[in-house]
């Protein structure tokens, strides 16, 4: 799911990324994938910083 999220934000789908990532985060708030997703989501916003904490979040 991470790949999927990643290439999401490659063609800037910003809405399907969005809503990717607000769902994965309901399924399982615990999960790299998650939050892989929702930092792709905030890097395409150009919200680096709170990008930057999601990734550091999937990777513990």
């Amino acid at each position: 799911m991470e790949i999927y999220s990643t290439a999401l934000w490659h063609l800037q789908r910003e809405s399907v990324l969005s809503a990717l990532a607000q769902d994965l985060v309901e399924l399982d708030k615990n999960s790299p994938e998650a939050w892989c997703a929702a930092g792709n989501c905030f890097s395409l916003q150009k919200d680096h910083d709170i990008a930057i904490k999601y990734f550091q979040r999937a990777v513990q």
